[in-house]
């Protein structure tokens, strides 16, 4: 069931921002709050929906589980990218490119063999952060940057690493 009325952290996580956000959001008249007869503050999920719409966001339904999270745009780019692994016990650094990035994180697609991918990933499963350094003209991104290992997945000899920047 979907919540109508929402706490401060309910619209944090819809948002996928801090608690103290959504407080500066309602404290600079971005998102409008009533308060409970015990002065806790609450949202209307419309009112959040339609404050997200405004920036260009929108919220995902998950079918599998009645989640939501926000989505942001991806924009495709095309740079060539090397993943500094510290410590990895991989003969050279692998090297692919930077596929597509959003204010919060990107995709790294190295092409490897499955031996060397699973080398790849039996690492970031230890150590799940990622320093990239990537060749771009356009100086779109601050190089190199680092992020965490949110998801990957390897079809057809193309590892797909998504990182949420830090």
């Amino acid at each position: 069931m979907i919540k109508k009325i929402l706490s401060v952290r309910d619209v944090a996580s819809l948002c996928a921002v801090a608690p103290s956000t959504v407080q500066y959001w309602e404290k600079n008249g971005y998102l409008k709050s009533f308060k409970t007869l015990g002065g806790h503050r609450r949202f209307e999920r419309a009112n959040v929906i339609s404050f997200l719409s405004v920036r260009g966001r929108t919220i995902e339904s998950s079918s599998s589980a009645n989640s939501e999270r926000r989505s942001e745009p991806r924009f495709p780019v095309n740079f060539t990218a090397v993943a500094k692994l510290e410590n990895a016990p991989l003969s050279e650094l692998p090297e692919g490119r930077l596929a597509d990035i959003s204010a919060n994180g990107c995709s790294l697609e190295i092409p490897a063999s499955d031996t060397v991918a699973k080398d790849i990933l039996d690492y970031l499963s230890e150590k799940p952060l990622m320093k990239v350094d990537t060749e771009n003209g356009a100086s779109i991104i601050k190089t190199p940057f680092s992020g965490s290992v949110r998801n990957f997945s390897l079809k057809e000899g193309l590892l797909r690493i998504g990182l949420s920047f830090n």
